[in-house]
């Protein structure tokens, strides 16, 4: 999961949120979180996602979220086979 940093701002800024602080404050979460998010250090959990979107509202999840997708491991036992058979034995 993942903020969509720009929007977060606007939002705020539009809200009259002029600081980190007074946005955590209303959010009743401490400020340094609010900030890890927004520098993207700390991953939005779910209760600062429904208390973001209380103190932004009207704006929705998909307005100020977004779903981040990992990338796939690589299995280290096949990442070194050919490609030509997929790793299979042709015997």
């Amino acid at each position: 999961m993942r903020l969509r940093t720009s929007a977060f701002g606007k939002a705020a800024t539009l809200a009259g949120f002029r600081a980190d602080y007074r946005l955590a404050q209303v959010m009743e979460v401490n400020q340094s979180t609010v900030t890890r998010v927004v520098v993207g250090s700390l991953q939005p959990g779910p209760t600062f996602i429904s208390r973001a979107l209380t103190a932004l509202a009207p704006l929705d999840f998909a307005n100020l979220f977004e779903v981040a997708r990992r990338p796939r491991p690589v299995c280290r036992e096949w990442s070194g086979r050919s490609s030509s058979t997929n790793g299979l034995d042709s015997r």
